[in-house]
């Protein structure tokens, strides 16, 4: 995931929602990863947020409500 998120940050800034949006299957696992990587991230206090989707271990689809934290920078010393 990292090295995803660390080629679409060439382009510009990304939107922890996008960031899930890139996933083929995101799972929540994944979306808290996300979510603590763009904590990490220098963020003006965030106070809009949106509804990403994810899919549950049970097949079900699921959503849930992220801040609009922005990546800015790569992320480093994560694993894949």
């Amino acid at each position: 995931m990292s090295d995803m998120l660390n080629e679409a940050l060439r382009t510009g800034p990304v939107e922890l929602p996008d960031a899930v949006a890139m996933l083929d299957t995101a799972y929540l696992g994944h979306i808290i990863v996300l979510w603590s990587w763009a904590l990490k991230q220098p963020n003006p206090d965030a106070t809009d947020s949106t509804t990403v989707r994810f899919r549950s271990l049970d097949g079900r689809d699921r959503e849930i409500a992220v801040p609009r934290l922005t990546f800015t920078e790569a992320i480093t010393g994560a694993s894949p």
